[in-house]
């Protein structure tokens, strides 16, 4: 038990740090990107004609505009680095490479198959499409809607709790509306159940506040207003051990 409490910690620990470290860097990227930008916008108001001159400030401000937008989807996917966004930076640094070096053409030729390769890369990346006659853009709009759900469950748990969840996955399935919320423990909380007593009172304390927050009609109004539909019931638990909760809501018609 101890072991896992200093494994624990210690994940934790380079966890933070590279956090940090990860936000001091978006910060020094996006003085760059902002650079960059004041760049192009003088070169607008100076009537600068040189097109392989624009282009290069334009695609420099891409790359650090990806970069910024990686570090920000690092926080939003429980830290991790979506692959595509690699693969963004890769095909756009190649670009501004061969326009700023555009007088050797056969390294350009090379550099250009480079660019093919990771075309294909990330449509093999791209996941399949779902059975069942849904199209991509109708995909895209349900993510999109599971999304802000998640953002809002997270506003409803801080404005009623004081501190929401670290994590929320939210998944449409027919009538009903699934959220898994992971880190939603205060520090006090997790020293309390270290005892039975302890973890016992957590428990109730928990599940009593959850009825309480849906039985206000207005945080209800705004779930039902977001997703277009009727909440019939909601039922919701915490495993304590895993700082684990799910809620379930039951709709009355099905969202996907």
């Amino acid at each position: 038990m101890r072991t896992s409490k200093n494994e624990a910690s210690i994940v934790r620990f380079y966890q933070m740090m590279l956090n940090a470290s990860l936000i001091i860097l978006g910060l020094v990227l996006s003085f760059y990107l902002l650079r960059e930008l004041y760049a192009i916008v003088v070169d607008a108001v100076q009537g600068n004609t040189n097109v392989h001159d624009i282009l290069e400030k334009v695609l420099a401000f891409f790359l650090y505009f990806v970069f910024v937008s990686m570090i920000v989807k690092y926080f939003h996917e429980a830290y991790h680095f979506p692959l595509r966004y690699l693969i963004y930076i890769g095909i756009t640094g190649t670009v501004r490479f061969i326009i700023v070096n555009r007088d050797d053409a056969m390294n350009n030729l090379i550099l250009s198959l480079v660019i093919f390769i990771l075309v294909i890369s990330y449509i093999m990346l791209a996941p399949p499409a779902k059975q069942g006659g849904g199209s991509k853009g109708d995909n895209r709009m349900t993510k999109n809607l599971e999304h802000q759900f998640s953002m809002l469950v997270r506003e409803i748990r801080k404005e009623h709790v004081g501190n929401g969840p670290r994590e929320i996955l939210t998944r449409f399935c027919g009538p009903w509306v699934i959220c898994e919320m992971k880190g939603n423990l205060t520090n006090v909380e997790k020293f309390m159940i270290l005892s039975e007593d302890g973890k016992r009172m957590v428990h109730e304390a928990r599940t009593k506040l959850v009825k309480n927050i849906y039985h206000d009609q207005a945080v209800v109004a705004k779930l039902e207003e977001l997703i277009d539909a009727k909440i019939l019931r909601i039922f919701s638990d915490i495993s304590l051990e895993e700082d684990i909760a799910m809620t379930v809501y039951v709709l009355d018609r099905p969202l996907a």
